[in-house]
């Protein structure tokens, strides 16, 4: 499994630069890095772009390799580069005694990574270890991230030098399991750093290094950290959210998101070997393997006899595969399936990594497997060796019982049965609505409900029953027998996701439910809830329906709680209930009630919102009603011909046409604020500058968003020479930091300016209280600008 592992990681690094190579700024842009090592006095650095060794042999010239001689610890580096901002390192060789390098086979070996971007940096240290990058506001934030990760970056380096010295001796005792130990703590470090950097991401959305990280995380990404991954583009500021890799990234991220087992498998169809179209739709009635391969991937061709194994155990039990090849050679594709004797369909269009299915699918590494139920929806993915065999075994046999000290579900009684036997007893009935092809419900049958506190909640409690919502070839007699009471409950619940758990009292009424999968405590916490009248949600559904319907404060309760229970039908018709019982929608109380259902124009809370915009800053804070219905009008309005005008510039005159035509008082500043936007994402400085001055004369003076404030005002300075625009952005940058005075970045963006349009001395007086306040690289960073002012020196771009 570590071969296969360390090929996919090559080709998954492969695609960060064949399936994601969407940069802002196209054109080459010139950098200058200057560097003084205070330890390394003599040698060779070199600087390279990161990028996996398969794609460099594929296009050698492509991407950034440069060395420079270290004269008196001084070296520099000139070029361009393609993207506003690349991932890139150092690396060099320093002098060691031939006993530190037996000791440590990467003895005097240092690498540092850092992104570059347009400009020049300076790095200053006593070597590569420790080394401090400073230029801009950009490798301040680099460096700040830097230092969060610098123990982190030490623990995994020590583990990585270990783990190579006991690889590398002849003899070493328990040898395996001291390079399974470093693996397993190199893992655990990599998540550490995953979990700082997305830390840092919410904590500067506005930080161009998020893009990179974001692109490089996105373009590893599994199907499960995909909306992680997504959540975190969907938190960045709007003039990085709104890039076009970004977009690219967030849409990538969605699709790979819902590749999850419970959804169905996307379509496609491709020629079979005889160059017949062969869909995947073709298969329904059976249980399938999608298998990703191809003639060149070694660990593909190793899972052969697994595959084949399963083919022959299942095949006349309802099971297929279709083989999926990502060739690009027609004859070595079938010089494999010849070679191997693949009994199995295969198809392939032949076009490799090019294939339309492989950005369909995610593919960024193979092998790659999907296990489909007979009606087309995920099981499972990536099982390997054995795992096939082993899951169809489960699924093409009986009934999965839990028992032991967990919670004891019947196995025996019909419906019927069970109302009658909780009505005996007088006990509620707990059902665990599940399918097979569910994995997180497999998970939960599995996992929690053996669990010891689980039982001893719930036997005590309830009656508890399993109900399987989905047919399979190998039901038993027990789950046929609740075939038609289990349409009948599906039907008539409605459940909206699996699982989903339902309650009955003892007189076998349903009084409650709870979606989704939980953990022990929240479901045993919910499931209290559930013997609650109180908390109940069918009950209080049912009271209020016999009621005079006059209870304004059930009228609420309900609309929250279906939210809670996803009846999004009876949320909204409770929540209209409740607003039209108001005679004053503009309470505090009515306004925080309404902030839950704003989220779209189609919604009550929109429109109070849009309409009464001073009274709900009043409440929610200034600017949060307009900034809301700009964010509605962009994501349904904007967003959507934006999507259509992908690849070119947007038409931003029928954009405006179009928003305007539904909502014509808000349609010019949301265009014109995305536009602006839009050109400084791209470096387009004399556009971005046109726009943004023309947005900001109209829309500044009611403007209280300090942060886009602060980034206009920042874009101005670093690349507009206009004194105009200089003498504008000087007074957003003063708003900007009116809200926030303590704000660092602020006075930098403001002593900048001040600095820039000629009132030095007031500049050099708010970058010392800057200096003051900060600590670490931002503060050395600062103090260089500082330097820079007092000498009546350029801090800017342009």
């Amino acid at each position: 499994m570590k071969t296969i592992w360390l090929y996919m990681v090559m080709i998954k690094l492969a695609f960060l630069f064949s399936t994601l190579q969407v940069f802002a700024g196209e054109g080459e842009k010139s950098f200058f890095i200057s560097g003084n090592f205070k330890k390394v006095k003599q040698g060779k650095i070199f600087l390279l772009q990161q990028v996996s060794l398969v794609e460099r042999s594929r296009n050698p010239g492509a991407y950034l390799r440069d060395s420079a001689v270290i004269v008196n610890g001084k070296f520099s580096f000139k070029g361009t580069i393609k993207s506003d901002i690349v991932p890139v390192y150092f690396t060099m060789q320093t002098a060691v005694s031939e006993a530190e390098r037996a000791a440590d086979p990467l003895a005097g070996n240092q690498t540092r990574y850092f992104y570059l971007m347009e400009g020049k940096l300076h790095v200053s240290g006593n070597d590569l270890e420790d080394m401090v990058i400073s230029g801009n506001v950009e490798m301040a934030a680099f460096m700040k991230l830097d230092n969060s990760l610098r123990q982190q970056r030490t623990a995994f380096g020590n583990a990585f030098r270990k783990q190579l010295k006991v690889s590398l001796a002849s003899e070493f005792p328990g040898k395996a399991d001291s390079i399974a130990f470093y693996a397993a703590q190199m893992d655990s470090l990599k998540k550490l750093q995953i979990s700082i950097e997305s830390d840092f991401i919410v904590q500067h959305p506005s930080a161009l290094i998020n893009v990179a990280i974001l692109k490089g995380r996105a373009a590893l990404a599994e199907t499960s950290g995909a909306r992680e991954i997504g959540n975190l583009v969907a938190a960045l500021a709007p003039e990085l959210r709104n890039r076009a890799d970004m977009v690219a990234v967030s849409n990538r991220m969605k699709g790979l998101a819902s590749l999850v087992a419970g959804n169905p498998a996307l379509a496609f169809s491709l020629p079979d070997t005889a160059g017949n179209a062969v869909a995947l739709s073709s298969f329904r009635g059976k249980y399938v393997l999608i298998e990703f391969w191809a003639s060149w991937c070694g660990p593909c061709r190793m899972q052969i006899p697994y595959l084949k194994k399963s083919y022959a155990a299942f095949q006349n039990k309802g099971f297929e595969i279709l083989g999926v090849s990502l060739d690009e050679n027609r004859e070595k594709w079938m010089k494999a399936i010849h070679d191997e004797q693949l009994p199995w369909t295969q198809v392939s269009d032949v076009k490799g990594l090019e294939s339309p299915v492989v950005a369909m699918y995610g593919i960024t590494g193979i092998p790659l497997n999907f296990l489909l139920d007979t009606n087309g929806v995920i099981i499972a993915r990536d099982l390997r060796d054995n795992e096939l065999s082993v899951r169809l075994s489960e699924l093409l046999s009986s009934k999965t019982a839990t028992e032991g000290p967990g919670v004891h579900f019947d196995h025996a009684l019909s419906w019927e049965q069970v109302k009658a036997k909780a009505k005996a007893e007088n006990k509620y009935i707990f059902m665990d609505c599940y399918a097979t092809w569910c994995a997180p419900c497999v998970k939960m049958i599995k996992e929690l409900f053996p669990r010891k506190e689980m039982g001893d909640f719930f036997n005590d409690k309830f009656i508890c029953v399993k109900l399987q919502l989905d047919k399979t070839d190998k039901d038993d007699d027990y789950v046929k027998m609740w075939y038609k009471d289990a349409q009948m409950i599906h039907n008539t619940y409605k459940l909206p996701s699996m699982p989903t758990f339902l309650y009955f009292s003892p007189d076998g009424e349903l009084v409650h439910r709870v979606p989704g999968s939980e953990d022990a405590d929240r479901l045993i916490t919910k499931s209290t809830d559930a013997l609650d009248p109180e908390k109940q949600y069918y009950t209080l559904v049912k009271k209020f329906g016999q009621s005079d319907k006059k209870n304004t404060d059930m009228m609420k309760k309900l609309a929250i709680m279906s939210q809670q229970v996803m009846e999004k039908d009876n949320a909204l018709r409770y929540a209209d209930m409740y607003v039209n019982s108001q005679d004053d929608l503009l309470t505090k109380e009515n306004i925080l009630f309404l902030n839950r259902f704003s989220s779209s124009g189609k919604l009550k809370g929109f429109e109070i919102f849009m309409n009464y915009g001073n009274r709900v800053d009043e409440v929610l804070g200034a600017g949060v009603a307009n900034n809301r219905v700009q964010e509605v009008i962009f994501n349904e309005e904007v967003m959507p011909l934006l999507t259509n005008s992908a690849g070119s510039v947007p038409d931003w005159k029928a954009i405006q046409t179009s928003v305007a035509a539904k909502y014509p008082a808000h349609a010019e500043p949301v265009v014109g604020k995305f536009k602006a936007q839009y050109y400084m994402s791209r470096n387009d400085w004399p556009n971005f500058q046109k726009s943004v001055m023309a947005y900001m004369k109209k829309y500044g003076p009611a403007f209280t968003d300090k942060e886009t404030f602060n980034v206009f005002a920042r874009a101005i300075f670093e690349n507009s020479p206009d004194r105009d625009c200089i003498t504008a952005a000087l007074g957003w940058s003063k708003r900007a930091l009116a809200e926030d005075g303590a704000n660092r970045e602020f006075m930098n963006v403001y002593a900048g300016l001040l600095h820039k349009s000629g009132k030095t001395k007031e500049a050099v007086a708010v970058m010392e209280k800057a200096v003051e306040l900060a600590s670490g690289s931002e503060k050395e960073n600062y103090m260089v600008t500082l330097g820079k002012m007092k000498k009546g020196e350029k801090t800017w771009k342009n």
